[in-house]
Parts: C-alpha cells; structure tokens; sequence
C-alpha cells in the first residue's frame, strides 16, 4: 500500500500494508482498517494498492463525515430572576448525551471569578456515558447589583470548547428597608444608673 498523508489520511490504519497473495482465485488476504479522527469534517480517501512487478494500481475510496457529539440541557435559559445581594440561590439543570459516543465534559461560567467566583457548580465536569443524563447544580451568590447576562457553556474534552451554551439571567438587588419609628426614639426621662429599654423595628418592605 502507498502511503497516503492528508489530514484525514493519516488517521487510517491498516492492519498490514504489503503480503503475498496465492495463484488460486479463492485466496484471500483480510486487511482490518480502523479509522480515528480528532478533526471533524467530511472526507473522501482514496488509497493506492501497488502490485510488485506490475503499473496497474489497485484503488479503494473511503467517503464519510466526521462529527461531534450531540447533547442537550433540559432548559433553554436558567434564570435566577430577582436576587437578593449576597444571598445564595440555587438552580438545577440536566445535560442529556444524545449521541452514540461517550462523551467527557466541562462545564462552566466564562468569566467568573475574574474578581471573584458567584457561581458555584457542581457536577462540572464527568464522563457521560451514551443516551444518559446527568443533574447538575448551579449556585449563584450575587456580589454587585446589577443586572446579570452570561451563558453557561460546555466543553467535550479532545472535541472543542463552547460546544453548547446556555443564557444564565439574573437581577441582584439590595432590598428596601425601613426603621420604625422612622424619625426619632423617645426615652423621655431616664434614672441615673437605671437601664431603661426600647425596641425598634427592620422592616424588609421588598420581596427578596
């Protein structure tokens, strides 16, 4: 056989690559040939089989499409809605391997953590075996108010990064609170020595 370099070339292996074949027309020399690609894309092959001692070439096309992977969450977006400011909140999502492959996954936030982490995940990162799902939990502990927008994304470890992302939404507010009484407290006349109490009210007027 003529070895055959291309970039999809290269990922062909045959078991042998020359032999000797009998004068009866019966025999026959099996050749396993075993392809694995780390690039995707369709390809169409031909290898180059030369017979010593002769000019005609034997050829042999090999044709198909190379693709990643496929596999889903169970939402479309995860979102946190209305957050208090640094209280904690939890949500739960699936991520399905669709496919007939196992797949090695990463799950994660770009960029958190640049000043510090609000997302904490766990289940981030596994081995998923075909046609199963696996829960994953997303914490969020907002540090600014301000309204949120970023994704979360998976990556297939020898496949690619951002294969699959997910819009993460969220609004972190500080609640609306209020003293009561709101202007002053009254102790009117005190004893000296004498421990005198008053009670004063924190009211959350807010929703959070």
């Amino acid at each position: 056989m003529i070895p055959y370099e291309t970039p999809f070339g290269s990922k062909f292996h045959f078991s042998k690559t020359e032999g000797i074949l009998g004068v009866n027309q019966n025999i026959r020399d099996l050749i396993k040939v075993t392809f694995k690609s780390d690039i995707l894309g369709e390809f169409s092959e031909t290898f180059r089989f030369a017979l010593e001692g002769s000019s005609e070439m034997l050829t042999l096309t090999f044709k198909g499409h190379v693709v990643a992977p496929t596999f889903k969450f169970s939402e479309e977006i995860i979102d946190f809605g209305r957050v208090s400011y640094r209280f904690s909140i939890k949500k739960t999502v699936y991520l399905t391997n669709t496919s007939e492959v196992d797949i090695n996954y990463e799950v994660r936030v770009p960029g958190d953590g640049r000043t510090q982490s609000e997302f904490t995940i766990t289940n981030n990162q596994g081995k998923l075996e075909r046609s199963k799902e696996t829960k994953i939990d997303i914490e969020f502990t907002p540090s600014f108010p301000q309204l949120y927008d970023m994704v979360l994304v998976v990556d297939l470890l020898g496949v690619g990064q951002d294969m699959l992302a997910v819009p993460i939404k969220a609004e972190c507010l500080v609640p609306k609170v209020k003293v009561n009484p709101s202007d002053f407290l009254e102790y009117e006349t005190c004893f000296l020595r004498h421990a005198k109490t008053k009670q004063i009210e924190i009211i959350n007027e807010d929703n959070l």
